[in-house]
């Protein structure tokens, strides 16, 4: 399971929430602040997010974005716009064995 597992993350792309939840999650622990993504519960997102703060990885400034709420507008430059590709943030949070979650 675990090689199919890995052999689909490095073949495919990310879901459609994928980002969103990662976003979410990140935030959360960066500002206490759980404005993002409010329709689903935050513990999935938290875990998710939870080997990204090991890493590199920043929010994207972008107050307007933030000010609103907009999961959307930060998800993208999130992932792809990031100090760590969007491979790796997303191997990352697969190989800390918390992907699918949520």
């Amino acid at each position: 399971m675990a090689a199919l597992m890995w052999w689909a993350a490095v073949g495919e792309s990310q879901t459609y929430d994928e980002g969103f939840h990662l976003v979410a999650g990140f935030s959360y622990w960066k500002t206490g602040d759980f404005r993002l993504n409010p329709e689903n519960p935050p513990l999935a997102k938290l875990i998710n997010a939870l080997p990204l703060l090991f890493t590199s990885v920043r929010m994207p400034d972008l107050p307007e974005s933030w000010r609103d709420s907009d999961q959307v507008a930060l998800a993208g430059p999130f992932l792809y716009d990031n100090s760590l590709s969007a491979e790796t943030i997303l191997l990352t949070v697969l190989v800390s064995g918390q992907c699918c979650i949520t």
